[in-house]
């Protein structure tokens, strides 16, 4: 198990890395290191009462996180808003781009816009409208590229017999070698008709808009109003979403100036109204006066508003960027500046939510700042922490002999790593040097850059070796320079030499390329040739893949597209002149137009067939969707009464929910006794069960207000009892008073009437003289106590004493001695006071002393973990010596020697560890930083030292006058205590004398009956305690005259027993209220239990209701279903797909029988047997479909065999020539070849030439020379 300690120590890392993820916006991990800090912190009983901040701050981060989301959430929404836009302008551009004919370039916008809707979130559905038109753009460009494809000119041969080929472009031949262009006529005149329509209907819109701006400048806002709609219908026809919209929102403008224009005509209309002809005139005048001001003051307003709304708006994205830079002030600022701009405009609606955002933002601003004082208090409890675990961890600061002779070690090996470099240094000086001798100036300046990279290693100390190595790297440089302008010089010489020869090899290269431009020209003419080859090669290749896939296509029945491919082939023939294949060609179209002439007489009858079929299945399903229909009428009709159940049901639930909560309201009443209240709510609440017709909670609530009313009877005729109760019981102590009164009044006269039989005189001296030792005993025996400051024992004796005097008669030294009792009293008063107060004074220094001590160990550690700080990279460089690291751990030391000699006072041998310290510190090289704060602390020290000495000697001076007082006051009593004594001895006589004696006995029992009285009264007042108290008096008075006292003795014995009584009275009245609660909680129990019965009862009720309801709408899905399958066997019928309709059925079928539906059983049996019988019909007629097809097969098999047998013929005769033309290929392939051989031998003997090797040269002229004889070039031999 961990140490407190070190759970602690964890819960700071934790508290740390939780710190740094809250700045690095890691929230989510924030919040864990924070629970595992709390967590850790509880196991380690330390700052527990800072652990409830960490879950504050939990709840705060937890809170953060949440409206962070919903930040993120608004910021999604806000950026794909934006993308949205971006998307929608780039449809707008692609949709003008479209109209002005740039197809390409609209296609890219489009498909820009689609990454874009797709970054918002758009789904394939959502984009399948752009994507369509995507494509029927390329379809029409690939149309326009056919259209306007160029036409290929086939260059003309030099010679008149190689002229094959027209100069025009080949076009598609016809049937009868006619050369047309028909189709793409077709599709051009298709597209500009489709364009003309556009451009036409946009023209339209473009009249309206224009018209419609006309009639509102005029103040025609219904002529305006329907040229916009006009316009968004046209605009609508060929698809400008955006711009409808634009319009929209001019109608909606335009309905508003409206409907202010007509309030203003009405209100000059019925003014007209009432005046004159003339006046109207002039009014008329003033008006349009007024309207064209009026109109200046609106566009004026318009364009002040416009501007308002800009500035509001840019103030608003300030204030955006403001928050985010987190200049919380001024974006509040920008925020509200922006609200006032938008309220002088009116624009109410868009000021809430600003509002809203600078609120947020208030918020954000406040728990930030509550953060950062969490961050401040959080740090200093970290300190305060690290303190006292840094006080546990003072012995892990010394490091052990091994760490330093690691650290000796490390220092050594980088001192040979140091010497390694010096001599790698001074070896590439010496090479370097070396090198430079050999004038390498490039290898030698290396050098130098390598030794100087070195010593940029090395470190401080070798600077003036790097000034000395650079200065020598820039006269190596010169002397480079300077090399090469010599080299240069003699580079000039030898290309004046080359001049000269490249002059010579010139004529030779001009005569040269005479011959390779003839040669050129030769090859162009061959490679004409070649490309006619290519092109016939070509031409032929793709007429016959056209006649394969026109043999493939006719395989598959597709007519048109044989025709196509046999009509492309043939003008592939005739592209290459290939007459005789044209002819065949031609009739196997016609042959293939036959077949398609019978194959669409079969379709037809085929499609009539289907149509008879269909209509007599659209009439079976118009009796099944009839049905369906009828049905789902009802199911709307159940939905009507459902809600209105559902209705019913929630007002019922209301109604109960308030009969509950009146019921609860009564039982409160009850409880409190407010038996009316109760009845009167309960009553209340019948009202509310009777809406909702609960008979036996009604029952239930009336027999409950029976039982409240019997109760409450039972309540009134014991508060009667009670009543009756109390008045015997005073009846009774009126009895006892009375007894009293007179038993005393008897004892009273009984004591008059005795009289005082006085004692022995000699028994009466004796005891006096016994109780008068007795009382001197005690009184020096508490002047010994009094010495030794036992007060309590001291009075205890002093009031001994009192009764003993008492009981001699000595009554003039009583008030003395009371007098001597109150002085002890006071003393013993005072000195506990004084203690007190020297407690709280030294409960205070200790304080301020342990708070001394720990200012100056937390000045003195963080100005020391500064320092260290600040000495870290200095020892990091300077490798303090193990000797130096020793008087550090020493001065360190004796500091917190002197900590703990502080906490005992020892100032004189603190301050000398601390000098000490500064001594050992400054010898190792501290900075004056710490040793100031040292130094503040001796003095501080010092000072404290002289507090503590003026503290001792007033704390002594005090003992001194204390000793001094008390010394006093014992002599003063024990001088007091010897003139008593003097003075008993003197009244011993004076007492002997019989009349005093009679006289004071007198006095006594005088007072004694006054006593007596006045103790009567308080017992016939119901005091007992105040009689008892009066009859003890009493009786201390006639023990003091030795008067009899057993009366009064007995006398106080009854008024104890009578008070007994009165006690248990008083508890058995308690025992009545308490089983009088007790028996009203049961009430309410049983109240209770029988309103949760009920309420169970009625949750019971409810589950019931709620089942059959799930059993409803579980039927209801399930009829549902059985609707949805049944317009799935309707769609499989469509579809000729029976079998599947009729297992449709028949699952229909199950459902319905499962929830009972006969009616609906019996329609589906019928639809079955009818779908059934339509089966059978489609089977035949599949079987006679065959039968028609197999015989179509065979017509087209001997059709196919024809053709393959034609077709082998005309390939066995272009295979013929395709071998001729191969064999020429070759010959021609091997001439290129040739050539290529003779063209580099020419270049490879100029370059011989320019080289001055005309044996060489000449070796190769003679090879070219065979080869042209090779490749039969005779013309070039001469040459």
């Amino acid at each position: 198990m961990q140490n407190p300690e070190e759970l602690a120590q964890e819960a700071l890392s934790y508290l740390d890395l939780a710190q740094k993820l809250e700045e690095e916006k890691d929230i989510e991990n924030a919040i864990s290191h924070y629970q595992k800090a709390a967590d850790f912190l509880k196991q380690s009983g330390f700052l527990m009462h800072r652990i409830q901040e960490i879950y504050d701050r939990i709840g705060e981060l937890k809170e953060f996180l949440k409206k962070e989301t919903l930040y993120q959430q608004i910021q999604t929404k806000a950026q794909i808003e934006q993308l949205q836009d971006r998307a929608f302008n780039l449809l707008e551009g692609a949709k003008k781009l479209e109209f002005d004919g740039f197809f390409e370039d609209a296609i890219q916008q489009y498909l820009s816009a689609i990454q874009l809707l797709v970054q918002a979130g758009w789904s394939e559905s959502q984009l399948f409208d752009v994507k369509t038109k995507i494509n029927k753009l390329t379809q029409d460009i690939e149309k326009k590229k056919t259209i306007q494809q160029p036409q290929q000119h086939i260059p003309e041969l030099q010679k008149p017999t190689t002229q094959i080929l027209q100069e025009e472009k080949p076009q598609v031949v016809g049937m009868f070698g006619q050369k047309s262009s028909i189709g793409k006529a077709e599709v051009i005149e298709q597209f500009r008709a489709k364009r003309k329509h556009e451009e036409d209907i946009q023209n339209q819109a473009f009249e309206h808009i224009d018209a419609a701006k006309m009639f509102e400048k005029d103040k025609k806002f219904d002529n305006a109003i329907l040229n916009y709609e006009r316009a968004i219908e046209l605009l609508t026809s060929i698809g400008w979403s955006a711009q409808i919209q634009n319009i929209q929102t001019l109608i909606a403008k335009l309905k508003k100036d409206k409907r202010e224009f007509e309030s203003i005509q009405a209100q000059h209309s019925t003014f007209l109204e009432t005046s004159d002809i003339e006046e109207q005139k002039v009014i008329l005048e003033q008006e349009v006066e007024l309207k064209k001001e009026k109109l200046n003051e609106f566009d004026s307003k318009k364009k002040h508003e416009e501007q308002i709304q800009f500035k509001a708006f840019n103030l608003i994205d300030i204030g955006n960027r403001l928050e985010r830079e987190r200049k919380y002030a001024e974006a509040i600022k920008k925020f509200n500046q922006a609200i006032e701009h938008l309220r002088s405009i009116e624009w109410d609606s868009y000021i809430q939510p600003i509002v809203n955002l600078v609120n947020q933002i208030k918020d954000k601003q406040k728990r930030e700042q509550i953060a950062d004082q969490l961050k401040e208090k959080r740090q200093k409890n970290l300190t305060i922490l690290q303190d006292s675990i840094y006080k546990k961890q003072k012995a892990q600061v010394v490091k052990s002999t091994k760490e330093l002779d690691n650290k000796r070690k490390e220092y050594e090996e980088k001192r040979k790593d140091e010497i390694r470099k010096e001599e790698a240094l001074f070896t590439i000086l010496d090479k370097a040097d070396k090198i430079l001798k050999e004038k390498d100036f490039a290898n030698a300046i290396n050098e130098y850059q390598k030794a100087l990279s070195i010593l940029a290693d090395l470190g401080s100390g070798w600077e003036t070796y790097t000034s000395m190595i650079k200065n020598t790297i820039s006269n190596v440089d010169n002397l480079k320079n300077s090399q090469l302008t010599k080299k240069i010089e003699e580079q000039k010489k030898l290309e004046e030499k080359e001049r000269e020869e490249l002059e010579f090899q010139k004529q030779i290269a001009i005569h040269l390329d005479k011959e390779r431009n003839r040669l050129k020209k030769k090859e162009i003419v061959i490679k004409d040739r070649e490309e006619e080859i290519e092109f016939f090669e070509n031409r032929k290749n793709i007429a016959f893949e056209f006649l394969d896939s026109a043999i493939d296509s006719l395989k598959q029945a597709e007519y048109e597209k044989t025709i196509l491919a046999y009509q492309n082939a043939a003008n592939n023939f005739a592209e290459i002149q290939w007459m005789e294949e044209i002819p065949l060609i031609e009739e196997s179209i016609r042959e293939v137009e036959e077949l398609q002439r019978t194959q669409n007489i079969l379709k037809q009858k085929k499609l009539q067939d289907a149509i008879e079929r269909q209509k007599e299945e659209e009439e079976f399903q118009k009796q099944i969707s009839k049905y369906l229909q009828q049905e789902r009428e009802k199911l709307k009709k159940k939905d009507v009464e459902l809600m209105e159940r559902e209705k019913q049901a929630k007002y019922r639930e209301e109604r109960r929910i308030a009969g509950f909560k009146l019921l609860e309201e009564a039982q409160n009443n009850v409880k409190q006794g407010n038996f009316d209240d109760a009845i009167e709510i309960l009553k209340y609440a019948i009202n509310f069960f009777a809406d909702i017709e609960w008979q036996n909670e009604i029952n239930l609530i009336q027999n409950s207000i029976i039982e409240i009313e019997n109760k409450k009877r039972e309540v009134e005729l014991q508060n009667q009892i009670r009543m009756q109760t109390e008045l015997d019981r005073e009846k009774q102590e009126r009895i006892f008073q009375d007894y009293v009164t007179n038993e005393m009044k008897t004892q009273k006269d009984k004591l008059r009437e005795r009289k005082i039989i006085l004692r022995e005189r000699e028994k009466e001296l004796a005891s006096r003289e016994k109780k008068k030792q007795e009382a001197f005993n005690l009184l020096e025996k508490a002047q010994d106590f009094l010495s030794h400051g036992k007060f309590d024992d001291v009075l205890e004796i002093y009031y001994n004493v009192v009764n003993l005097l008492a009981q001699i008669q000595w009554t003039e030294e009583i008030p003395i001695i009371q007098e001597a009792i109150q002085n002890i009293e006071n003393r013993k008063r005072e000195n506990e006071l004084n203690k007190q107060k020297i407690m709280q004074k030294s409960i205070k220094k200790e304080a301020a002393d342990k708070a001394f001590i720990e200012q100056i160990k937390h000045q003195r550690e963080r100005k020391r973990v500064e320092v260290l700080k600040e000495k870290e990279q200095t020892e990091i460089q300077k490798q303090l010596s193990a000797q130096n690291l020793a008087k550090q751990q020493k001065a360190f030391s004796l500091m917190e020697d002197g900590d703990i000699l502080i906490e005992e006072r020892r100032f004189n041998e603190v301050i000398s560890n601390y000098n000490k310290a500064i001594e050992l510190l400054k010898g190792i090289g501290w900075e004056e930083g710490y040793l100031i704060l040292l130094r503040e602390n001796i003095q501080t020290i010092e000072s404290k030292k002289r507090e503590y000495e003026k503290e001792k000697q007033i704390e002594f001076e005090i003992a001194l006058k204390q000793q001094k007082e008390d010394e006093l006051f014992q002599k003063r009593i024990s001088e007091y205590m010897v003139k008593e004594q003097a003075k008993f001895k003197a009244k011993e006589i004076e007492i002997r004398k019989r009349e005093d004696l009679l006289k004071n006995m007198e006095n006594r029992k005088l007072e004694a009956f006054k006593i007596m009285d006045n103790a009567d009264k308080l017992l016939n007042n119901g005091d007992y305690d105040g009689s008892i108290k009066n009859y003890l008096q009493v009786e201390i008075l006639l023990n003091e005259i030795n008067f009899p006292t057993g009366v009064i003795r007995e006398m106080i014995q009854r008024i104890q027993e009578k008070k007994r009584e009165e006690n248990t009275n008083k508890m058995k009245e308690l025992e009545l209220n308490l089983r009088r609660q007790q028996e009203e909680q049961l009430f309410q129990q049983q109240i209770l239990e029988k309103i949760n019965l009920e309420e169970q009862k009625m949750k019971e009720k409810q589950e019931k209701l709620l089942k059959q309801e799930e059993l409803r709408v579980i039927e209801e899905q399930r009829k549902q279903q059985a609707f949805n399958v049944l317009e799935q066997a309707q769609k499989k019928i469509e579809q000729n797909k029976f079998d599947d309709a009729i297992d449709l059925y028949n699952n229909a079928k199950e459902i319905f029988i499962e929830i009972q539906w006969r009616e609906q059983v019996n329609l589906i049996e019928k639809a079955i047997i009818t779908i059934e019988n339509k089966k059978r019909e489609a089977e035949i007629q599949k079987q006679k479909e065959l039968e028609e097809s197999l015989n179509q097969e065979k017509l087209e098999s001997t059709f196919h065999k024809n053709l393959v047998k034609e077709m082998k013929i005309e390939r066995d005769e272009l295979r013929k020539r395709e071998i001729s033309f191969r064999e020429r290929e070759k010959e021609l392939a091997y001439r290129e070849k040739r050539k290529e051989e003779s063209f580099k031998l020419l270049e490879q003997a100029q370059n011989y030439l320019s080289q001055g090797k005309f044996d060489n040269a000449l070796e190769i002229y003679q090879n070219v020379a065979n080869i042209f004889a090779q490749i039969q070039w005779t013309d070039e031999i001469p040459i």
